[in-house]
């Protein structure tokens, strides 16, 4: 795996990215406390989609306090 990061730092890419990022995964995995070899479950998450707020452009947030200061 040291030798891969090591191609990958240099600038080369794999063929077969498999290579480097099962055994990461299961690294990784090993790390989390969750068995190597556990199959990966897809979660299925909805995401709603937020209102758009109004904003003020610059000028006229500008426009609107040049008053404020005399």
């Amino acid at each position: 795996m040291l030798y891969q990061m090591a191609l990958i730092n240099s600038g080369f890419t794999f063929d077969e990215p498999n290579e480097l990022t099962t055994p990461l995964e299961k690294l990784i995995r090993v790390g989390f406390g969750v068995d190597r070899d556990e199959p990966v479950v897809d979660l299925e998450v909805e995401v709603d989609e937020e209102p758009e707020i109004e904003t003020e452009t610059l000028s006229e947030t500008a426009d609107n306090h040049i008053g404020d200061e005399l």
